[in-house]
C-alpha cells in the first residue's frame, strides 16, 4: 500500500505574507530566525517531520510541523492533515530558545 508522505500548500486569498520550508530544522529550536528563510514562492511541498515557516501581512510569525498526511487516494480510510504549530506571540521571527 503506498504511504503519501508530502502535500501541496497553497495559499488561497489570505492574509499570508509568505510560506517557506525549514528544511535543515529538525526539531523547533533549529528555527532561530523564522525570516532568514525562503519565502519567494507560493507553493510549497512538506513532508512529513519538515517545518513550514509562515509570514503573516502584518509581519507576524509562526511556524509548524507535519505530522502526518493521510489520503483516501493512497489507501487510507480518509483524509487528513495533522500538524502541530506555533505562534510567536510577541510578533517575533525567533523560535530558538
Amino acid at each position: 500500500m503506498p504511504v503519501i508522505q508530502e502535500f501541496m500548500f497553497i495559499p488561497v486569498e489570505t492574509n499570508l505574507k509568505g510560506l517557506g520550508l525549514a528544511l535543515s530544522a529538525r526539531c523547533l529550536s533549529d528555527v532561530k530566525d523564522a525570516s532568514a528563510y525562503d519565502m519567494s514562492s507560493g507553493n510549497q511541498t512538506p513532508r512529513e517531520v519538515e517545518f513550514i515557516v509562515f509570514q503573516n501581512n502584518m509581519g507576524h510569525y509562526a511556524v509548524a510541523r507535519v505530522v502526518d498526511v493521510k489520503a483516501r487516494s493512497h489507501g487510507d480510510s480518509y483524509d487528513a492533515l495533522i500538524a502541530e504549530y506555533w505562534i510567536n506571540p510577541d510578533g517575533s521571527a525567533r523560535f530558538a530558545e
